[in-house]
């Protein structure tokens, strides 16, 4: 799957996706510092899913109305990386495509999605 990775996405992330096969594209990498309007319409214009842990990103497409290819947020800040890391390749390997064109909030209990 094509991904863009908000700034706030962790290295080791970007990594364990990108070895099993995921193209990423990297904010911190490509773009540091843009700001979150910016990232969305990057994404969109890619035709990507957005990974972010930007609760932020709610306010943009639904508050704002702002298109996107879609996004899924990550809740696990307070997960060790392997954790984190296997969770998401897991929602990416059983969901893929489906993620697109949706708002998804990723936590270790569930996954959410809402269609946008």
């Amino acid at each position: 799957m094509n991904l863009v990775a908000d700034e706030n996405i962790w290295a080791s992330m970007i990594r364990a996706l990108r070895e099993k096969g995921h193209r990423v594209y990297s904010i911190a990498e490509e773009h540091p510092a843009i700001d979150d309007p910016t990232v969305l319409d990057l994404s969109r214009r890619r035709e990507e899913l957005l990974l972010t842990s930007d609760k932020g990103f709610g306010a943009l497409v639904f508050d704002e109305r702002r298109p996107t290819a879609g996004v899924l947020l990550l809740r696990l800040r307070e997960y060790e990386a392997p954790l984190r890391n296997a969770l998401v390749l897991d929602t990416l390997q059983s969901q893929g495509a489906a993620l697109l064109n949706n708002f998804s909030v990723l936590t270790l209990a569930d996954l959410r999605m809402r269609e946008i």
